[in-house]
């Protein structure tokens, strides 16, 4: 058990360790060459959880070199040394084999994250393992894929909150039967300036059970990976506008129809945009006539694209194909305009 009175000398330069709180862990941290020790547990929430040596080693982007001889701060062992390496991108780290902390120096945190998730993403990584039984008996009677491997770094607090709240709205709706009445937009009296809050209000109400379980499932496979790549007050940004321009475009589009219009699936088809965007080279699983499919997330979110074209080109009426559409492009666009400030950021601190 560790001593927490006991000040912490870097296992680099042999400077005092300093404590710090990185997103709500204490770690020991070296002011003078930068490094960072972190205690075993802690570096899925420091780091993210393709960080942790648990998800890494023993697989074939891990090897094992002569140690660099660095001592472990806490209990005085000599250090392991990896090399996690993957599509010609690398990174040593260093692990203790009695407490299993994991030592970081500046800069190898977010390359071995990217280099986990990328082995992830990838056919022939060990990593990426096939979905179970009870993965395929869900895409066979549901149809709806899973999510090959695309673990996130922070919990999604945003899209779980989100999808409590659709589910408390719903509730609501089973025992205030008015507030159909007063929250779904009808394209009509919308665009005659009658009941202008239904533009948002609908968004957030839905006309059934499946209706509601489907869009919460698609919400979290796509909005927790979106939410954590571009941050809580950007994810906001994002789900709004997406769910404000897909409304908008449905009663645009059906402008004489008397119908009303509700569902979240416009907003969260903004998120799906996002996400083709930002995890172009995510795989997903899904099953066709009992057939199990692996397919890239492009190809997928692409022909989910064409589907509802081909249904509103058809006139099939019943789903809001134009919001569907709507957010979608919404989502691609903010995707891009997310990613290229990612990038700018990242040549930034180079």
């Amino acid at each position: 058990m560790r001593n927490k009175a006991v000040r912490l000398i870097c296992p680099r330069c042999f400077f005092i360790l300093m404590k710090e709180d990185v997103k709500g862990q204490e770690v020991d941290h070296c002011i003078r060459c930068g490094g960072t020790f972190i205690e075993k547990g802690k570096e899925n929430i420091v780091l993210g959880k393709t960080a942790s040596p648990d998800i890494w080693k023993g697989t074939e982007i891990c090897e094992k070199r002569a140690s660099e001889k660095l001592v472990c701060p806490v209990d005085y062992h000599t250090l392991n040394t990896y090399r996690v390496e993957f599509d010609k991108e690398k990174v040593v780290v260093d692990t203790c084999p009695e407490c299993e902390g994991l030592w970081i120096d500046p800069q190898e945190g977010k390359k071995l994250l990217d280099i986990v998730l990328h082995a992830g993403q990838s056919n022939s990584s060990t990593l990426n393992e096939k979905p179970g039984v009870t993965s395929y008996l869900f895409q066979l009677f549901s149809g709806m894929p899973v999510e090959a491997w695309n673990p996130v770094h922070h919990k999604p607090v945003l899209t779980l909150g989100l999808m409590g709240l659709l589910i408390a709205i719903f509730i609501l709706q089973l025992t205030q039967v008015e507030m159909h009445s007063l929250f779904v937009l009808v394209p009509t009296q919308f665009l005659s300036g009658d009941q202008w809050w239904t533009l948002i209000s609908a968004g957030f109400l839905h006309g059934g059970i499946a209706h509601l379980l489907g869009n919460l499932y698609f919400l979290y496979i796509f909005g927790d990976n979106v939410e954590d790549y571009i941050g809580r007050l950007r994810f906001v940004v994002l789900y709004m506008s997406s769910l404000v321009l897909s409304t908008l475009s449905y009663t645009l589009i059906r402008s004489d129809s008397e119908s009303g219009f509700l569902g979240a699936s416009g907003a969260i088809a903004g998120l799906m945009g996002a996400y083709f965007v930002l995890f172009p080279k995510i795989k997903l699983y899904f099953t066709i006539l009992f057939i199990p499919i692996r397919l890239n997330v492009v190809w997928y979110l692409a022909a989910w694209l064409v589907f509802n074209a081909v249904m509103m080109a058809s006139g099939v009426a019943g789903i809001a194909w134009s919001a569907h559409i709507g957010g979608f492009v919404v989502g691609v666009m903010f995707g891009v305009l997310f990613r290229f400030q990612s990038i700018q950021d990242h040549i930034q601190t180079k």
